[in-house]
């Protein structure tokens, strides 16, 4: 069969029912989150005015450690820790795409875990802005979270319908 016979909206089409066949809502919620955390983990490492324009380390040195009476030395370290973890979180999630790509069995298993390990995390960064009493950070935090929730619940009401769908 020639190809260029074949018409062009055809084609697109065709393209794209074999695209919406592996886009799915898990999916592009795991790539949002891989790419939301290595983001927010490199932001910690290479922060600064050249790079997001955000000091995290910063933040800690100057204004929340020595607001509790601890030793400002200590920011840049827990900010890089701080990088660390979310960076990890990040690669979590982008590990698990291709296992949701592929819809396979476990994929929604190890979505759930990087989603409530996700939570947990934001959970202890909020506890700690407020000890420091970083109100803005809270605010953002409780967001963060709240998402993380909103795509938990996600992952579980597409795989409720593909299962339904199935059935």
């Amino acid at each position: 069969m020639n190809l260029s016979s074949i018409n062009p909206l055809e084609r697109l089409a065709d393209h794209l029912e074999k695209i919406g066949g592996v886009i799915t809502l898990p999916a592009v919620l795991t790539l949002h989150w891989a790419l939301f955390f290595i983001w927010h983990g490199m932001d910690k490492w290479f922060n600064g005015e050249h790079f997001f324009g955000v000091r995290f380390g910063g933040l800690l040195e100057n204004q929340a450690l020595p607001a509790i009476g601890i030793s400002g030395s200590l920011g840049e370290p827990m900010a890089i820790v701080v990088g660390l973890i979310e960076f990890s979180l990040g690669i979590l999630f982008l590990l698990a795409l291709p296992m949701v790509l592929h819809k396979h069995a476990k994929a929604l298993n190890l979505t759930s875990l990087f989603t409530v390990l996700s939570i947990l995390t934001f959970a202890v960064f909020t506890m700690g802005s407020v000890i420091f009493g970083e109100r803005g950070h809270v605010q953002t935090q409780a967001i963060v979270i709240g998402a993380l929730i909103l795509t938990w619940i996600g992952y579980h009401i597409h795989n409720n319908a593909d299962s339904g769908a199935d059935s």
